[in-house]
């Protein structure tokens, strides 16, 4: 920053607010981050479930993913089969490969909002810094201002 105009007090508590506001949004935004990774997860986990259903037959058994690395013992009464869930508590019930192609499709809604939110993030950390910048060379110019000796003395 150039010091050829000295920045006023009033600019320097314009920035403070716009500081606390940039980290409020991080702090949001960073919990947004952290619910999508979860949905992403969650989705991920879905599609390897099919993914591993395909194939199976009537009546075999196998070990049913609950969740935290758990499984479940159950029988196979249509694996051919998903019910899905499609929004405020509606579930439909279609073939797996729709399923999956349907889970593939809210995966990469998924990862554009991440993407999107990290890109969101990353700007409002770039301005953090920037304010933070601004602020330290506005303090080392006071304290180099008060270092020098006065004139006439």
């Amino acid at each position: 920053m150039s010091q050829e105009r000295k920045i006023t007090q009033e600019e320097i508590n314009e920035m403070l607010v716009h500081y606390q506001q940039y980290r409020d949004q991080v702090e949001a935004l960073t919990q947004q981050l952290g619910v999508i990774e979860m949905s992403l997860s969650d989705v991920e986990r879905a599609i390897a479930t099919i993914e591993g259903m395909i194939g199976r037959r009537k009546g075999e058994e196998s070990l049913i993913p609950i969740g935290a690395g758990s499984f479940i013992h159950s029988v196979l009464t249509k694996p051919e089969r998903v019910v899905l869930g499609v929004g405020a508590g509606v579930c439909l019930e279609m073939g797996a490969d729709a399923a999956k192609e349907e889970l593939v499709k809210r995966r990469e809604e998924i990862e554009r909002a991440l993407s999107d939110l990290t890109k969101r993030l990353s700007e409002l950390t770039g301005k953090i810094q920037q304010i933070q910048r601004v602020l330290e060379q506005v303090q080392l110019a006071e304290a180099q201002q008060f270092q020098q000796p006065m004139v006439g003395q």
